[in-house]
């Protein structure tokens, strides 16, 4: 497994080539699929809130993977983390399928502190994901200096089938329009 801690700013954001395989990634996709089409047909009559409250093979192991990697990659390179002894936990787990033309706008998540998105498939130009610098726009305390974000710095990450994005959740970043033939499909937490 191949980890790169990326201190482009303030914040770290590591990408992390995980050593699921395509088969894992296929396996994965189909239980997916598989628990969407039952809620589809009502055949499961109970919906789950989070797709981390499903106990299936693969995404049992995507899960407790995540967890691992994001303990080791991030908590551990964190002093302050190290001394409160602090632990991660799951908030919520979700799938975003985006098809030819589909793109993500710009968000960041303000109800939790570490995001992480894994890629189940992802062909060429799928649509990268793009962190931006809002250094310039606001100030230490996210209010707003000026609106302007026309010339924002950013960078981009190309999505590759198995990689493990983890960044802070208040990084505002976007996904760029798929503009391969192909779904591109990443689980995110």
């Amino acid at each position: 497994m191949n980890v790169i801690r990326n201190d482009w700013w303030v914040t770290p954001v590591w990408e992390v080539q995980t050593d699921f395989d395509n088969e894992f990634n296929e396996k994965l996709s189909d239980e997916i699929y598989n628990i969407a089409k039952d809620i589809k047909s009502g055949k499961d009559r109970n919906p789950k809130n989070s797709l981390w409250d499903y106990d299936t093979p693969h995404l049992t192991t995507i899960k407790k993977e995540i967890l691992r990697i994001a303990s080791d990659t991030v908590l551990k390179s964190i002093e302050e983390a190290q001394q409160l002894n602090l632990k991660l936990e799951y908030s919520m787990g979700w799938v975003n399928v985006k098809g030819p033309g589909e793109f993500i706008e710009a968000h960041a998540h303000n109800d939790c502190s570490l995001v992480a998105t894994y890629y189940i498939r992802a062909k060429k130009n799928c649509g990268d994901i793009v962190f931006l610098n809002t250094k310039h726009i606001l100030d230490e305390k996210g209010n707003f200096i000026h609106r302007d974000s026309s010339n924002l710095d950013h960078i981009r990450i190309t999505p590759i089938e198995g990689k493990l994005v983890l960044f802070p959740a208040y990084v505002i970043h976007q996904v760029d329009e798929n503009k391969s033939n192909a779904l591109r499909i990443s689980l995110s937490t």
